[in-house]
């Protein structure tokens, strides 16, 4: 998929509201759509004010710590949790 493409996220349609529980057991059907972003498309279109904000690394973090800090200051913004794997 084109990283252009699908840059406005429909926020709204990804909180809980109870009315829309159809199952009553706390999830709501959320259209996850993963889409990839340059730095710059992330800086200017992402909105992370007030809410919980996850970033995930599959790489080794004794080899990349230097690229993984250089890439979160690039995004200017703040993650509430920075998850690395290694697979």
């Amino acid at each position: 998929m084109d990283a252009s493409t699908n840059l406005d996220v429909d926020l709204e349609s990804k909180i809980y509201d109870v009315d829309k529980d159809t199952n009553k057991n706390g999830f709501i059907p959320v259209n996850n759509k993963c889409e990839y972003y340059t730095e710059e498309q992330f800086n200017d279109k992402v909105m992370m004010n007030g809410t919980l904000s996850i970033i995930h690394f599959n790489r080794s973090i004794n080899c990349n710590l230097s690229k993984i800090k250089d890439y979160l200051k690039q995004l200017r913004k703040s993650f509430s949790i920075i998850a690395v794997s290694e697979t």
